[in-house]
């Protein structure tokens, strides 16, 4: 009995912290739809009692609600169209050659068809360069603001999640310049003055590494460097986040600790280690507004901040990291819904962890960098679908690397061609040599082409156990708690019902199945880095399906220019064509599929090929809408079911799924937004 209230005792924090966060995200995003200011005025008191008493299980439900009620804005339904207002760039991305030249803009002022609207972050793809060369200018614009919008199908990116979660809820459209003056701000005159000094005295490449780190422009990155980056798994590592204000703010604490220590005197005012804590986060501060504070680093900056304050209040960091996981939430209530999120808190946790442990510093800096992949591998598989098998060495020798070696160089680099540029030369060819070398290592791993790609996906409830049983063993000492880890490997996973799945885009395409094979109408476009039909693939191989035919509708490239790719995946399907046209590839005009539930039924009518699909008794018409039938499949993203008809561009993905109740065939309909937009509900 003393071991299980022992054992209670050491896992409390955990388990109140991942309480917080399950009902913060329920109350966020389900119960407080429409808070009243009661509610508000109830949960301030037991934030504040919670607070006192150390209750963050009941901190994070209050401050959850009080986060919808103050600082939770739901995305816009409605478009304006006369919009006015004051913008500053926050990031561009002029350098890329392709098209999708994305811009970052923070608006103050904005008044949109006689109305107010709340300052905020907004997104313009400038693919004619518009605001090319302006990133230094406040801009006066009028424009059109359309809400955020992205397609939304199956084991696809979500990306409008992410830009909703990055607190972008409008993107501008036909901007139009009405002024522009120069901004005088500080913080931008240093970082200019560092962007153009790194430009000035390290080559290219390398340049462009240093930026990324020094000031957080990614934009002069290479597509080669952006590749190597992505095989072997280490984007992160330019991208700035919570790592990179870590690993500054570590550095700074020492050498805050250090020179308060030399001083006898300060030392008798104030602990070398508080002291240390207080400089850490002076210049984490300021390194966040170096590199633009956007949204991780707003999100990694809040949680530092509060982390240092409220360990120095609370004199605990298992306390500290609830206070600041809670805080977060308050201020970002979305952020609950980004994988950023996790992967802060988790990470800041294990180095929490490890900084205890009675080890010299570097086989401590390894052991907690071989802690925090294993931790985050499950959930990097669920949310990108890749096991960077390089990533775990590559890690445990380039974030050293990076966080005492390249980026200290680089920024002292930087303030000494400030203050006196000649003495700075031979610290620019360190960092030059330094960036290379790291860089050499980077591309030799990514030669070996260490990225796995498993045909499934890991269930999240598994996910879950994995990474809780890891830090049950960190938080207890009980080793037994990593027998959680292996339930990744137990497929987890509801069985799958026959479905029809309308897809999300342009033009029409679909998937119909049996529940073991399956038919795609249109299967999409190919062209360059754009696929289509992958959304298929990742679907056919997560429901572990056979693909039996692909209908193509007409020879248009926009319609079936991803067959040639899919058949190479699928050697064994069948391509019907409902227009008689020369295909590159083996085809059968007008011809019939059969199959268990699942038919193609075609006939010849004058010079058209008239189709239908028999799916468990229902016929479905294929682009022959007429007055007697009740299903049909329709032009731009349309489904007639059942004399209603569902557009996918405005619903998401429309899914029909098949399923024997008393031994009768019943169908439900859904779509993605109505299961994943939920807290779009408007207020």
């Amino acid at each position: 009995m003393q071991g299980l209230i022992s054992a209670w005792r050491n896992t409390a924090p955990l388990i109140y912290l991942l309480s917080g966060v399950f009902f913060t995200l329920l109350a966020c995003l389900y119960l407080s739809i429409y808070p009243t200011l009661l509610s508000l005025v109830v949960a301030v008191v037991t934030a504040l009692a919670a607070f006192y008493y150390q209750r963050f299980f009941l901190l994070g439900i209050a401050l959850a609600t009080m986060a919808v009620y103050i600082n939770a804005p739901r995305p816009y339904q409605q478009t304006f169209t006369d919009c006015r207002y004051q913008a500053d760039i926050t990031r561009a991305n002029y350098s890329r050659k392709k098209r999708g030249k994305v811009v970052y803009l923070e608006a103050k002022n904005i008044h949109c068809d006689g109305q107010r609207l709340a300052d905020q972050r907004l997104q313009f793809w400038d693919n004619r360069g518009q605001l090319a060369g302006l990133e230094n200018q406040r801009l006066t614009l009028n424009s059109q603001l359309q809400p955020v919008y992205a397609h939304l199908n199956p084991y696809v990116f979500d990306y409008e999640k992410v830009l909703i979660a990055g607190a972008i809820r409008l993107t501008i459209k036909k901007p139009q310049i009405i002024a522009k003056q120069p901004q005088r701000r500080p913080i931008l005159l240093l970082k200019n003055h560092f962007a153009a000094a790194i430009r000035e005295n390290l080559s290219a490449d390398n340049a462009a590494i240093i930026l990324a780190l020094v000031t957080g422009n990614r934009s002069a990155m290479s597509p080669r460097q952006k590749e190597t980056l992505q095989q072997t798994g280490t984007s992160h590592i330019l991208a700035i986040s919570g790592l990179h204000l870590g690993l500054i703010g570590g550095l700074a604490w020492l050498l805050g600790q250090w020179a308060w220590a030399a001083s006898w005197r300060l030392s008798e005012k104030a602990m070398p280690i508080q002291a240390g804590a207080v400089f850490a986060l002076l210049i984490i501060s300021v390194y966040a507004l170096l590199t633009g504070f956007d949204i991780p680093v707003k999100r990694a900056w809040t949680m530092f901040s509060l982390l240092i304050l409220s360990w120095l209040w609370l004199k605990s960091l298992h306390n500290a990291l609830l206070f600041a996981a809670v805080a977060v939430m308050l201020v970002e209530p979305y952020a609950v819904v980004s994988v950023g999120f996790y992967y802060s808190f988790i990470a800041t946790f294990i180095v929490l962890w490890s900084a205890r442990l009675p080890y010299p510093p570097l086989l401590k800096v390894l052991l907690m960098q071989a802690l925090i992949n294993l931790t985050l591998l499950p959930i990097t598989w669920l949310a990108f679908g890749d096991i960077p098998v390089s990533a775990f060495f590559v890690n445990l020798l380039i974030i050293p690397w990076l966080g005492f070696w390249v980026l200290p160089w680089a920024i002292l680099a930087c303030i000494t061609a400030l203050i006196t540029p000649g003495l700075a030369a031979p610290l620019w060819s360190l960092v030059d040599f330094t960036a290379a070398a790291m860089w050499q290592t980077l591309r030799w791993f990514a030669e070996l082409n260490m990225m796995l790609s498993p045909d499934t996906l890991p269930a999240l409830i598994s996910v879950v156990v994995a990474v809780g049983s890891v830090l049950l063993t960190l938080m207890t000492g009980k080793k037994y708690w990593l027998l959680g880890f292996f339930v990744l490997i137990v497929p987890l996973k509801m069985p799958h019902r026959p479905t029809l799945v309308l897809a999300d885009g342009r033009s029409t395409s679909l998937l119909i199945d049996n529940g073991s094979a399956a038919i795609i109408i249109n299967p999409g476009r190919k062209y360059r880095h754009i696929n289509q039909a992958k959304k298929w693939h990742h679907y056919l191989q997560q429901q572990h399906l056979t693909l039996a035919a692909i209908i193509l509708e007409n020879d248009k490239i926009s319609r079936i220019s991803a067959t040639a790719w899919l058949l190479k995946k699928y050697p064994a399907a069948v391509v019907i064509t409902l227009k008689d046209f020369p295909a590159p590839y083996p085809s059968h005009y007008c011809q019939n599929v059969s199959g268990e539930n699942l038919q193609l039924i075609t006939h010849q009518q004058g010079r058209h090929c008239q189709a239908e699909l028999h799916w468990f008794g229902q016929v479905i018409e294929i682009f022959n809408q007429n007055n007697q039938t009740d299903n049909a499949i329709l032009s731009k993203s349309r489904l007639l079911w059942q004399g209603q008809t569902y557009s996918a561009q405005a619903l998401g993905a429309v899914q029909i799924r098949q399923q024997v109740k008393q031994g009768k065939p019943r169908f439900s309909l859904s779509y993605l937004r109505q299961s994943k937009r939920l807290w779009r509900i408007p207020r």
